[in-house]
């Protein structure tokens, strides 16, 4: 299975910086390591999720928690499902839309909880954390027309695909079951009836927290 495999040690990255790589790894919470050598913090739940033999009891709990950060969510749904956990829910926690430019990858990346994260072209991350009524209405529309395209899509049974080239986009989806991704060119994708209105979520979504 691809959940929590070697796939930021052995495939190409986006960024030149190493810095900068991690913190796009981090955004699709599927490399348990990385987050031990990024966190400080060993209160709850990172004292679950980082122990040894994590027990599924609490990982379940920590899953479960509606009031908990979308992304140890995902962390904890992807150690049960990597532990053979069958999920039979299908919680969608985040959204991640990567576009490739000569410049450079851009990536905007929403969760569940309200939180956003941005990685521009040269790496730089910016973070937005404080949820306002605005921005969770944006963030709800766009995870409604996401649901739309996971029901039509393949979950990944496999390890995470690589960043998109020059001219592509590509979507992620983290759901409770697993990773979903759709990928192709950006004049197709942003044309067509499902992909176009998440991209236009997303392209919203940035517009409105760039000019707070």
């Amino acid at each position: 299975m691809g959940l929590f495999n070697t796939f930021s040690k052995k495939n190409p990255k986006p960024y030149k910086q190493d810095a900068y790589n991690a913190k796009y790894d981090l955004l699709f919470c599927d490399d348990i390591e990385l987050y031990k050598s990024e966190t400080k913090s060993s209160g709850y739940p990172w004292n679950i999720l980082f122990a040894k033999n994590p027990d599924i009891g609490k990982l379940k709990v920590i899953a479960g928690t509606s009031t908990i950060d979308s992304r140890h969510k995902v962390l904890a749904y992807n150690m049960l499902l990597s532990q053979g956990v069958v999920m039979n829910n299908k919680e969608p926690l985040g959204v991640i839309v990567e576009v490739a430019q000569p410049a450079g990858l851009d990536v905007i990346a929403a969760y569940s909880d309200g939180t956003v994260r941005y990685i521009n072209h040269t790496g730089k991350m910016t973070a937005w954390e404080t949820r306002t009524d605005a921005v969770d209405q944006i963030i709800s529309r766009l995870f409604a027309d996401s649901v739309t395209v996971i029901d039509q899509i393949e979950r990944l049974d496999l390890e995470r695909k690589s960043f998109p080239q020059n001219g592509r986009i590509k979507l992620t989806f983290l759901v409770s079951d697993g990773m979903y991704f759709w990928e192709g060119p950006f004049d197709l994708m942003h044309k067509d009836s499902l992909a176009g209105p998440v991209i236009d979520g997303a392209t919203n979504l940035l517009t409105h927290l760039s000019s707070r």
